[in-house]
C-alpha cells in the first residue's frame, strides 16, 4: 500500500509538473498589469502606458496599466511583490525602488530579491544648475565655495529623498563640504526660485531645465550622466572628478523574483521586440528621456549597485525618512 502511495503522488507531481511546463509555453493566457507607482499623466506614465499598448499587440492579450501611487512608490511596489509570480503582475519601476529602501529603516518588501529585471526602458541624465548671477561656474569653484562658506551653499531639487536630492548628499560626501537643502513640491517650484536668485543651486533632469538653460535664465555647473549631453556636449561631466557620479534616472520593468524563467525570457524577448519600434523611440525621446533596453541580469546588477549606493549614502549622511 506505502508504494502505491508514493506513486501516486510521484504522478501528481509529474502532472502538476507538465501542466505548470505547458503553462509557461502558452502566456500569456489571459489580461497582464502593469502597477504603475506614480499618478496617471506623468512622463513615466505615458512611457508605461506606450509599452504596455505594443506589447498587447505582440502577445494578443490585454496590458492594462494600473497607477497605484503613494508612499515613495512603496505601495505599488508592495502588491507587486505580492502578486501571484506568474507573470501577469509587472512593476514599473525607476530609481524610487531603491532610494526609498535606503532611506526607509523597514520596507515590506525587498527591493533586490524580491524582483527579476525584465529590461531597462530609458535612462535620463541630471543637471547640476545656477542661477546665472551665482558667482561660481565651475564645479570646482561650487567646491571651493562651498568651504570658504561656514554653514555651506544651498541647493534644492524636484523633492526630497529623490535621486537629485541625494545627488546633492552625494557631492556633500565626495567633495567634503557642506550644501543645505531647501525643499519644493515638484520641479517648476524648485526652478522658479533659482532662476529668480533666492537659491543658488539645482540638481534637477535635463529635460527639464534645458528650455531655461537655452534662454539664458540658468546656467549648467556640471552633468551628472555616464556620457556626455547628445545635445549639449560642451557641458563637463561630474564623473569625471567623481566616478561615483556614473549614474542616471531611469525607468524598468520588473516582475517577481519568483517568476519561472521562460516566461521571464519571453517578457525579455517582447518588451525588447517593442522597444525596437522607431515610433516608440520618438514617442520616448518626446518625453525628453532617452530608449534604452538592457538583459533581466544587467537590469538586476545595475539594482544591487544602485541600492548599495544610496544605502551607504544615506547611512554616512545619516539620512533617514521616518
Amino acid at each position: 500500500m506505502r508504494w502505491v502511495k508514493i506513486a501516486i503522488v510521484a504522478s501528481m507531481l509529474l502532472g502538476a509538473a507538465g501542466f505548470a511546463h505547458a503553462e509557461d509555453e502558452s502566456y500569456p493566457t489571459r489580461p497582464i498589469k502593469i502597477i504603475q507607482p506614480t499618478a496617471a499623466g506623468g512622463p513615466s506614465d505615458v512611457l508605461i502606458r506606450m509599452v504596455a499598448d505594443g506589447l498587447a499587440a505582440r502577445l494578443g492579450q490585454p496590458v492594462i496599466v494600473e497607477n497605484r501611487p503613494g508612499a515613495g512608490g512603496v505601495i505599488g511596489a508592495e502588491a507587486a511583490a505580492k502578486a501571484p509570480p506568474d507573470g501577469y503582475t509587472i512593476l514599473s519601476v525607476g530609481n524610487f525602488l531603491f532610494t526609498t529602501a535606503a532611506l526607509r529603516a523597514k520596507l515590506p518588501y525587498d527591493p533586490v530579491a524580491d524582483f527579476s529585471g525584465i529590461s531597462l526602458l530609458s535612462h535620463a541624465p541630471l543637471v547640476l544648475v545656477a542661477n546665472p548671477a551665482f558667482p561660481a561656474s565651475t564645479l570646482a569653484e561650487v567646491i571651493a565655495q562651498a568651504k570658504a562658506t561656514p554653514d555651506g551653499l544651498t541647493y534644492t531639487s524636484p523633492n526630497f529623498g529623490g535621486v537629485p536630492y541625494l545627488a546633492g548628499q552625494l557631492l556633500v560626501r565626495s567633495a567634503d563640504i557642506k550644501l543645505q537643502h531647501v525643499t519644493y513640491s515638484g520641479s517648476p517650484a524648485a526652478l522658479v526660485d533659482v532662476m529668480a536668485g533666492r537659491v543658488p543651486l539645482m540638481f534637477d533632469l535635463w529635460s527639464s531645465a534645458k528650455q531655461y538653460v537655452q534662454s539664458g535664465q540658468l546656467k549648467v555647473i556640471a552633468v551628472i550622466s555616464n556620457e556626455p549631453l547628445p545635445d549639449a556636449p560642451q557641458y563637463p561631466l561630474i564623473k569625471d572628478t567623481f566616478p561615483v557620479f556614473d549614474f542616471m534616472l531611469n525607468n524598468a520593468l520588473v516582475v517577481s523574483s519568483q517568476t519561472p524563467k521562460p516566461i521571464l525570457q519571453k517578457l525579455t524577448t517582447e518588451v525588447h521586440a517593442v522597444m525596437a519600434r522607431p515610433d516608440l523611440q520618438q514617442g520616448i525621446r518626446a518625453l525628453g528621456v532617452e530608449p534604452t533596453v538592457s538583459s533581466g541580469e544587467q537590469y538586476d546588477e545595475l539594482a544591487r549597485n544602485e541600492l548599495k549606493k544610496w544605502t551607504d549614502l544615506a547611512r554616512a549622511n545619516k539620512i533617514a525618512i521616518q
